[in-house]
Formats: structure tokens, sequence, C-alpha cells
């Protein structure tokens, strides 16, 4: 690289680095084929760092909306556009030094708006962001029509995704940034459409010879980059392709190995650890888990907050006491010892009045509470309602006898790691935990016939 190339570089880095976290205002006036109406417009910047709220752009006159914005640190943008309740996305590249006159601190940029269509044609940028933009909606309208067993076709479909990438990358006269983001963004267009394949293969009863990755090849070190993190799709991407490893520890070990962007790392293993917490079976081996996952947290400087969250699943674990601290009370605000229970088996039905689900699951709960004949199991329905009056009021409406209580706080349901409800549990003679997720009443026969069984 020259000397010039060099020193023309260290000068953008250092102009992105001191704009990066200031706030510009940002004018655009829209071209439109047809009366705008009500139409509403949101700009968000797009960088690793996720969550930013999107910014209403506000007509400042006919056609001109203005809005007061954090810059971006990598210069892209996504605006949404919502005409006739009909959400539009595009993405732009707005690079300071195009589109922020020298003697304005205002960026000003152009957009067009056709049908369903909203973008820019100020710059190759733009117009080759667009135009990979109809690509893939095109893409995304047709290929979950197109019948799974005609695998030639759906491969065709989304092998024309990377080939329209190239085509815009090596003759749309776009800068760097845009051709990789366009990269990126044909890779995670076709994983994204794999889904629609996918669903319509399993519904068909069709086996697919093929996945995402046959057709985009090993992407690994090409998300290897922070513009690569402002894909929601690239974390779950990631994650997938590393299903191959064993382990927990095996998966975040080739993660490493692959990837040295640090934001890509963070995220993708606290996935890989927030998968491992759902599915891990903590009453097998609770303390193999914990060694494991000590271990990984350790050497690659975790977050120590998911070994505390691992800790509080020991609840979990079958013959475990019922949790200290939680308190149960009765609809007369009385304190209900759970030792209260002692010597029978107790059906824990966690629910709520506003859930739905939980509602119905009641006629069947009452069946089953009036056909068991077994004296050594109690039934207890225990709601977590916020609202006690809500919880009353729905004891009265679906006539609800035999012990009715109330955990507002939901302490069971954390304790318990209980991630929805309605949420069944069993606890044994001697208060301990005897089957977490039991069945629910609706199953029926096979959990009356459990009932019926304890001794």
């Amino acid at each position: 690289m020259k000397i010039r190339q060099i020193l023309l570089l260290l000068v953008a880095l250092l102009v992105v680095q001191a704009s990066w976290g200031q706030e510009k205002v940002f004018s655009v006036k829209v071209h439109s084929t047809e009366a705008l109406g009500d139409f509403k417009m949101y700009i968000n910047p797009l960088h690793p760092e996720a969550g930013r709220k999107a910014k209403t752009l506000e007509e400042a006159a006919p056609g001109v909306y203005t809005a007061v914005v954090p810059l971006s640190a990598n210069s892209f943008y996504s605006i949404v556009g919502v005409k006739n309740s009909a959400q539009i996305f595009s993405t732009l590249y707005l690079p300071l030094e195009v589109y922020m006159p020298v003697d304005s601190d205002t960026l000003h940029f152009e957009l067009d708006v056709d049908g369903y269509y909203v973008g820019s044609n100020e710059t190759a940028d733009n117009r080759a962001l667009g135009a990979y933009r109809r690509a893939v909606a095109n893409c995304s309208r047709t290929i979950w029509q197109v019948e799974a067993s005609d695998e030639a076709r759906l491969r065709s479909m989304l092998d024309g995704l990377v080939l329209v990438a190239d085509s815009i990358i090596e003759n749309g006269g776009c800068s760097e940034p845009v051709k990789e983001y366009i990269r990126l963004w044909s890779y995670t267009a076709i994983y994204n459409n794999m889904y629609s394949v996918v669903r319509n293969a399993r519904r068909e009863g069709h086996d697919l010879s093929f996945d995402a990755f046959d057709v985009t090849g090993d992407v690994g070190s090409s998300f290897d980059c922070d513009i690569a993190a402002v894909f929601p799709e690239t974390t779950v991407l990631i994650c997938d392709a590393l299903r191959g490893e064993p382990t927990m520890a095996a998966k975040i070990e080739q993660l490493y190995t692959v990837y040295k962007n640090s934001t890509i790392r963070t995220r993708v293993a606290e996935a890989i650890i927030e998968s491992f917490l759902k599915t891990y079976n903590y009453s097998a081996d609770f303390e193999g888990g914990l060694n494991q996952l000590t271990a990984v947290v350790e050497k690659y400087g975790i977050d120590k907050k998911y070994i505390a969250d691992y800790e509080s699943r020991r609840a979990t674990i079958k013959g475990t006491p019922f949790p200290a601290g939680v308190q149960l009370r009765d609809a007369g605000g009385n304190v209900v010892d759970f030792s209260t229970f002692k010597g029978k088996y107790v059906y824990i039905d966690m629910w709520a009045s506003w859930c739905a689900p939980c509602r119905r699951e009641i006629p069947h709960l009452k069946k089953l509470e009036a056909e068991l004949q077994n004296g050594n199991v109690v039934f207890v329905s225990l709601s977590i309602d916020r609202d006690e009056n809500a919880w009353k009021n729905s004891i009265v409406e679906h006539d609800l006898h035999g012990y009715q209580l109330i955990d507002s706080e939901n302490k069971l349901g954390s304790a318990l790691n209980v991630r929805g409800i309605p949420f069944f549990v069993i606890y044994d003679k001697d208060g301990c935990l005897y089957m977490h997720d039991a069945p629910r009443p609706s199953s029926g026969t096979p959990l009356k016939e459990m009932l019926e069984g304890l001794r």
C-alpha cells in the first residue's frame, strides 16, 4: 500500500473515532411516484452494540424529514418506512465525507419511494445496496412456494443470491465496506431462506439433501469482523456452523480458534452457554456440568454470571428440598408453609389468570382431581399473578376449589428455572422434588395412571 493511501486510511479512521457517539441532524428529501399520505420513517445506526432505539424522522417540510441521530461507527444505517401499515426496509451507506458538507453540521441524503421499495440512488454504494435488497426480497417472496421435492430449483434460487451478490460486488462500483456488507448479507439471506425451505420440506415429508452451508461454503472467516455483528442472524449462523462439535467446551474452543473478533467471540460464546444452560440434564450430573462450565468461563474470561445461573438451577434436581424463601399465601393473605403437605405427593400447577394456555388446562385439572382415587396426592394451584384481585376473580370465575395459593414474586418459578407457564412439578412425601416439568392435566390417562401409582 502506498504511503498516501496509508495516510488517507489513518485520517478516515481518526474521523470515525472522533465522530462515533456524536449525534447529528439527518435531513432526508423523499421522492415518491405517488402521494405519501401517512408515510412514516425511522432510522437506526447499524453497529455491533445492538439495542439503540430507532429515531423517528419527522416531516419538517413537504417531502423533507429530519431527526437527530447517533452516528454509526461504520456509516451503515437501517431505514424503515411504514406505508399503509406495511413496513419497507432498506440499508444505506452514509459516510460523512460524502453526505455532510464541510461547512454544515447536517447530514443530507435523498430517498426514492416507489411502491413498496425505499432506497437511494445518489451513490454507487446505495444503488448496489438497493439492488441487492430487491434480489433478497424477490427470493423470499417466491422460494416458499416451490415444492420441497424440486431441489434443483430451490438450490438454483439460493445459488442465485450468491451470483447476484458477486455481480454487484464486481460490477457495481462499490466501496470496500459495502462489498463486505453485501457478501455477508448474501450468506445471511441464504441462511434465512433455508428456514422456508426446511419448513416446507417437513410439511411435505421430504428429506432435503442439502443445507445452507452447502450453498455458502465455509463462511467462518468472513464473519470475523465488526460489521458481521450488525446482522441478527450472525450469532445463530455461527452456532449452527459449530454444531458438529460434541460439547459446549469443544464448540467454544473451536470458536476461539476460528474467530479473533472480540464482539463475535463474546456473542457466540454467550449464545452457546445459554443453550447449554437450557438443555443440560442437571439431574444426571450437576457437579460435572458445573465443572465444565466453570472451566470454560475461567479459560476464556466469560462473564461469571453464567456460573451463578447454573448454580441457581440446583433446585431442579430430583430429590432437592422445596426451595427455602418461597412464600406461599392463600386468598385470605395467610402464609402456607410447604411443610403443611408433608406425607403427601404434591402436584403443583403454576399458572396465572392472564395466561390463556393455563386457563385451557383448568377443566382437565378439575376432571383429574375429581377422578383420582389416591389420597396420597394433593393438588396445589399456584398463581404467579402480580394482580391479586385478578387472581381472586379468576378463582371465582372458574369455580376453583382446594389449595389455591399465590407466589406473586414467582420465587418458585425462578428457583425451578421455569421459562413459561403453565408448568407442572411434583414433590414427594418428604417435600423433595419428585418430577420437574411433569405432564400437563390435558395429557389425560398417562398422567392419571402415574399419579394413581404414587404410594
